[in-house]
C-alpha cells in the first residue's frame, strides 16, 4: 500500500524538451525525485506520536487520502510550475512517512511480543515489492497512456486503499 507513495514517474522518455516536455535540468529530475524522501524523513517521528495518541488506523488513513490527491495533483502542479510539483512530492513523502510510523505502531500494539518480528517483515516487504511492480508498469504506461497516467493511476489506486480501510 505504502509503496505507492514513492512512485518514481520521472523515468519517462524525453522529446527534447528535457523530461516529458518540461524544461527542467538535470539537478531539477534529481530534486523532484528526492522531495518525497526529504519530506518521508521529516515526518517518522510525528507519525508515530500521532498514531499513538489518536490510533493508526486514523492516522494511515488520513496519511493515505492526503497522499493519494497529492498523487493527482501533481501532474497539474508539474504544469504549473517547478516548484508546486516539488510541494506535491515533500506533501506525499510526509504523508508516507507518517503512515509508516504508524504501521510500526500498530505491530507494536496489536502483534504478539514474539511475532512482532515476523510480522513487521512480511508486513513491510511490500515496499521493496510495490516499488519493483511500479517500476516495471510505470513504463509501459507512460508510453502508452502518458507520464500524467502513472500519477493518476496511483492517485486512484491510493484513494481505493483509504476507501477500504474506511470500511473497518
Amino acid at each position: 500500500m505504502t509503496a505507492l507513495f514513492y512512485t518514481n514517474s520521472t523515468d519517462l522518455p524525453s522529446n527534447g524538451q528535457g523530461s516529458c516536455g518540461f524544461d527542467w535540468s538535470r539537478k531539477q529530475e534529481g530534486l523532484f525525485l528526492g522531495a518525497a524522501f526529504y519530506g518521508n524523513v521529516a515526518s517518522n517521528i510525528p507519525g508515530g506520536l500521532l498514531a499513538k495518541r489518536f490510533g493508526f488506523h486514523r492516522v494511515v488513513g488520513v496519511t493515505v487520502l492526503v497522499a493519494s490527491i497529492f498523487q493527482l495533483l501533481t501532474p497539474i502542479a508539474a504544469y504549473w510550475g517547478f516548484s508546486l510539483a516539488i510541494v506535491c512530492r515533500v506533501i506525499i513523502g510526509t504523508m508516507q512517512g507518517a503512515a509508516t510510523s504508524a504501521l510500526y505502531s500498530c505491530w507494536s500494539s496489536w502483534a504478539p511480543p514474539l511475532e512482532r518480528s515476523v510480522l513487521n517483515s512480511i508486513s513491510f516487504s511490500g515496499f521493496p515489492l510495490g516499488l519493483a511492480f511500479i517500476s516495471l508498469c510505470a513504463g509501459w504506461i507512460s508510453e502508452t497512456l502518458g507520464w500524467e497516467a502513472v500519477f493518476y493511476i496511483t492517485g486512484v489506486v491510493l484513494k481505493f486503499v483509504e476507501m477500504r480501510m474506511n470500511l473497518y
